[in-house]
């Protein structure tokens, strides 16, 4: 072995010995990492459900359901179908008195218990009407009054 092939090695030993320590760095350290920051990142969130079904539609008070600023909630509703009315209008009352419709379900789907998406910008109370129509191509504004839901949202701290 000649003096050049020697400070070859002895440049290309540690160099190697560095490479694998760089190599063994990101591999049990920042790729694990930035794997679950990503995870983290695109993981899809449960939506929180919350029950309006035992919820009294005469009474002061409604039920009190506690959410994250921010962050949208379900609502289980049992609507209530009369075979009068082939379509139910549902509309979110919010505490500042601005409404929001929610759409409508036809006689069908109210058979049965029905998920509503709900995203409470403010604390409060709110209410939940149902409205039933003769036929989906009825004037929503001639719909009859069937149920109100209160309840109340409170924001977790």
């Amino acid at each position: 072995m000649d003096h050049k092939q020697a400070v070859e090695l002895q440049v290309a030993v540690p160099m190697f010995a560095a490479m694998l320590l760089v190599l063994g760095y990101q591999s049990l350290v920042s790729l694990p990492h930035w794997k679950s920051v990503a995870t983290r990142a695109t993981a899809s969130r449960v939506l929180t459900m919350h029950s309006l079904i035992a919820a009294n539609t005469r009474g002061a008070d409604g039920l009190t359901f506690e959410v994250r600023p921010g962050e949208r909630f379900g609502l289980h509703v049992d609507v209530p179908a009369d075979p009068a009315y082939r379509a139910y209008l549902l509309r979110l009352v919010h505490p500042t008195g601005d409404s929001e419709d929610l759409g409508s379900v036809s006689y069908e789907e109210a058979q049965r218990t029905i998920n509503v998406d709900v995203n409470a910008g403010d604390g409060g109370s709110y209410q939940l009407v149902v409205s039933g129509i003769p036929s989906p191509e009825s004037d929503p504004a001639k719909a009859t009054l069937l149920a109100t839901m209160k309840f109340s949202v409170e924001f977790i701290k």
